[in-house]
């Protein structure tokens, strides 16, 4: 949702209400600049079955799955 546009306020309190939160503050110029939503399932999706297009993509997935499970190995605070 860009930032600028008059309705990111409400859009992302509408969002909220249906189970979305933040993802992602995309920084870029006044009329580019966004926040991204997401929505977070209650299930868990393995990590493998993602279907990347390129070698980095996969490298990426792979490191995001390993922060992940050191993340779930760790007590909470």
């Amino acid at each position: 949702m860009p930032l600028a546009h008059p309705d990111c306020p409400a859009a992302v309190e509408w969002l909220r209400g249906r189970g979305f939160i933040f993802g992602a503050l995309l920084p870029g110029t006044v009329d580019s600049e966004c926040v991204r939503m997401q929505h977070v399932l209650a299930t868990h999706v393995d990590p493998v079955a993602i279907e990347c297009a390129t070698a980095e993509g996969t490298r990426l997935r792979d490191w995001i799955a390993s922060e992940l499970a050191l993340a779930s190995e760790r007590p909470a605070r």
